[in-house]
């Protein structure tokens, strides 16, 4: 379930959206649509206002985190989680294309965008890690 956190006061009681097939891991805003990431079935799935599902990207690794940057969905992506590679995949919105623009050197955890780097969270050092956008 989607909740939204209203600052000062915690989850909105009467606000709630059911996550696709159940599943559901990092959120992004599109200046449209929610998105909601679903790692193991590798999906990004657009949003509307009452929660129906809209465009999905198949994306080719499962999804670890994603946001919205610069005119595409950038998802941080791996094969294995306990000991294979982790990747920078961008997914472009119009033609789902993937590409995987570069390696991560440990296993991360979410991803976020401030406008320059993205950030990402290497959980095992207790660590919050930025990099530059390529």
């Amino acid at each position: 379930t989607i909740r939204r956190v209203l600052p000062g006061v915690g989850c909105d009681p009467g606000f709630s959206l059911p996550c696709p097939d159940e599943s559901g891991s990092h959120l992004s805003f599109d200046g449209r649509s929610l998105n909601l990431s679903q790692w193991y079935p590798r999906k990004i799935i657009a949003l509307d206002p009452l929660g129906v599902p809209g465009r999905v990207l198949v994306v080719g690794h499962g999804i670890c985190g994603h946001c919205y940057a610069k005119g595409a969905f950038w998802a941080l992506t791996t094969d294995e989680e306990k000991a294979g590679d982790y990747w920078l995949t961008r997914v472009d919105p119009a033609t789902g294309e993937n590409q995987d623009l570069g390696r991560l050197g440990f296993p991360g955890r979410a991803l976020a965008f401030d406008g320059e780097c993205f950030w990402t969270n290497h959980r095992a050092a207790g660590q919050l890690v930025r990099f530059a956008a390529p």
